[in-house]
């Protein structure tokens, strides 16, 4: 029993440590600091990891993408939303892979992959319009970049076609598509 409590407690402790550092890499974002703010996510995902707590691992994830995004790493930044992706889908926790999804087309547009962008953009803003309400200015925005983005590469009518095949998508298939299975 002592041994038991003594576990559940450490357990509970590096959760704490886990989400100080995760607000340790928060504050070296807000500073412009994004070496040591990946760093930080980087660490706090092996951790998450070692401790079996996926969510914190997602929550990572979704973090280090966004900032290896904003750091224009686009390939790094593709690779950590597909594993988040993989995660999130393998637990089907709904809100990460929500994210994961929304965030992964401005990456592959920049990667040169036109089609699995605009089919993910599609369906992307149809589950977070079905899952969080209407799309905000921001968001349209986003959207438009993204069109933008492939209709350089593939031409707008296209696009257009891509974007509707993604609106028709089922989670699976958008799934398969960010895994390139």
């Amino acid at each position: 029993d002592e041994f038991l409590a003594c576990s559940k407690m450490c357990i509970r402790d590096r959760r704490k440590v886990n989400a100080r550092l995760r607000n340790r890499a928060q504050c070296w974002v807000r500073l412009g600091r994004a070496t040591q703010a990946r760093a930080s996510f980087e660490r706090c995902e092996q951790l998450a990891c070692e401790d079996g707590d996926w969510v914190g691992q997602i929550d990572s994830q979704l973090s280090l993408a966004s900032l290896l995004g904003n750091q224009r790493e686009w390939a790094a930044s593709a690779e950590v939303s597909r594993r988040c992706v993989r995660l999130c889908w393998q637990r089907w926790h709904r809100h990460g892979l929500a994210y994961a999804l929304w965030n992964l087309p401005r990456m592959l547009a920049r990667l040169r992959q036109p089609e699995a962008a605009m089919r993910l953009m599609g369906f992307a803003a149809t589950l977070w319009q079905t899952s969080f309400g209407p799309l905000g200015r921001a968001d349209l925005s986003y959207v438009r970049r993204v069109r933008v983005l492939a209709a350089s590469q593939v031409g707008a009518a296209r696009t257009q076609a891509l974007w509707a095949e993604g609106v028709s998508l089922d989670m699976a298939r958008a799934v398969a598509i960010v895994l390139n299975e």
